[in-house]
């Protein structure tokens, strides 16, 4: 019998939590001991789900998994996190400051509390009105997790641990809390519509190595696959087509037809295609590695060694998930078309999708983008300037510096690279993982726990309903009432 801990932090991910309780039942029918470990919320805990400590968004959360715990079948103790986070750093962070703050000088729950904060907020350079509580509140939330974490699994002598995602601030202290004890994690990911989980083991999903190992494993695994051709090809027609195969689709309402009215192709269109910063920016470790200081440092220094070629037009094509956000680097991208005659900028609210202008262009370029991966299926050269998890597969140009970069722009005729890594990558996706007994759904229908989803009561979508409208109005004045000198 091994004793096996369970994180379920929160009731409002789908499908999360639905996962997790389908592990904690195999975990449970195979009569091992089990320990569930549950945020009840409390005085100045902050979270993913809940930057600003809203007891409404906290109650909501707490009914819904009350409710799924009653579909368990078998013995389980439950573990309470701290009710009451300790108020021990209270400063003001500056972006590079947070992303790089380390809790006992190893751990990076600095990095874990900035992408909490800028998930919902937006707020990438931390000149919010509320970024100071906001960040502080995370930071000591996952500091203070990582200590809880580190000391549990000594106690309840923990052989192995189940957990999601790992990447915000209530779940990266427990992997790094069960590194330092190195043993076991089931660190679990969903990717797609079909009803497969993805396990990525002692690691982020993000972490390059183990990424490119588990999908050059899958590839020699499905060596005699005959399906192999059509399964790759699937998955790049699905996605172009809107499907939501490994995340949620933006271009399922956009024009897939039409380029650009002002599309000259007599010129040599270059065409950037912008990614929301979010998720990057919180990834550390090789994701930092890189010879801009961001995105935006990166698309106005090529705009500006490019704006005087005559033949080069480029076209900056923002990421759709950036429609609405008001912040000053969305903004700084949308005004580089006012700075630079052969810039445009196609903002994010736009209908125009990118494929027509991946297919047309000379070359393409990404700081972070699946369109990259794309491109190096279809033959078409790609450039990326930042990193992704893809980057060992070798799928795109890499260049080690700005110089590099503009000398392949350049380039008269400059060839795709061969697209095996890209089939790879399909291939990992669409076969790879597991079916999980006791889980099913998909992103279209929904997703169910031994057949079982939770609704939320009308009292508790009001509540959730006060929680959400006062986080928006946080947001608001967090945006209107912004300084830089705060």
């Amino acid at each position: 019998m091994k004793n096996i801990l369970v994180y379920l932090p929160t009731g409002l991910n789908y499908p999360e939590v639905e996962i997790l309780l389908s592990k904690t039942q195999i975990e449970l029918d195979k009569k091992n001991k089990v320990f569930i470990v549950l945020c009840k919320g409390g005085k100045n805990y902050a979270c993913s789900k809940n930057i600003y400590s809203s007891n409404f968004i906290c109650a909501t959360c707490n009914f819904k998994k009350e409710r799924y715990l009653q579909k368990l079948k078998g013995n389980y103790k439950i573990v309470l996190l701290p009710s009451k986070i300790n108020n021990t750093i209270n400063k003001k962070f500056s972006r590079n400051q947070i992303q790089n703050f380390f809790y006992k000088k190893k751990i990076d729950t600095g990095l874990a509390a900035y992408g909490s904060y800028i998930g919902l907020s937006r707020d990438k350079n931390l000149t919010g009105f509320f970024s100071r509580s906001s960040i502080n509140c995370l930071l000591n939330t996952s500091n203070q997790l990582f200590d809880f974490f580190y000391q549990k699994i000594i106690l309840l002598k923990i052989d192995k641990v189940i957990m999601y995602n790992a990447r915000l601030n209530q779940y990266r202290p427990l992997l790094r809390a069960a590194q330092k004890h190195k043993i076991s994690v089931d660190n679990m990911e969903f990717k797609g519509h079909r009803n497969r989980i993805f396990n990525f083991g002692n690691n982020l999903a993000t972490d390059m190595n183990n990424f490119t190992n588990m999908v050059n494993k899958r590839w020699k695994e499905g060596k005699n696959d005959k399906k192999k051709n059509k399964i790759i090809k699937d998955y790049y027609e699905h996605i172009r087509n809107g499907a939501h195969v490994i995340q949620k689709s933006f271009n399922k309402h956009q024009n897939l037809l039409s380029l650009p009215l002002n599309w000259d192709h007599k010129k040599k269109n270059v065409v950037i295609f912008s990614t929301s910063d979010d998720e990057f920016e919180t990834l550390g470790g090789e994701y930092a590695k890189i010879f801009y200081k961001d995105q935006f440092d990166g698309i106005k220094k090529i705009s500006s060694s490019l704006s005087k070629i005559n033949n080069i037009k480029i076209w900056v094509k923002m990421h759709p998930r950036l429609k609405g956000v008001k912040w000053d680097f969305v903004k700084n991208i949308l005004d580089l078309s006012k700075k630079f005659e052969n810039v445009e900028v196609i903002g994010p609210e736009s209908k125009i999708s990118s494929y027509p202008m991946l297919d047309k262009c000379f070359v393409s370029l990404a700081f972070c983008s699946h369109l990259t991966i794309e491109a190096n299926y279809q033959g078409l050269p790609s450039i990326l300037f930042g990193h992704s998890n893809f980057d060992k597969l070798k799928v795109c140009y890499a260049p080690k510096n700005h110089n590099q970069l503009i000398k392949l722009i350049k380039k008269k005729n400059l060839p795709p690279i061969n697209n095996i890594g890209s089939k790879k990558f399909a291939y990992f996706w669409m076969t790879g993982g597991q079916k999980l007994k006791y889980f099913s759904g998909s992103l279209n229908q929904g997703f169910y726990f031994k057949k079982n989803s939770i609704k939320l009561t009308i009292f508790y979508k009001c509540i959730y309903a006060i929680g959400k409208i006062s986080e928006k109005f946080r947001n608001l004045c967090n945006f209107y009432l912004r300084s830089n000198s705060f």
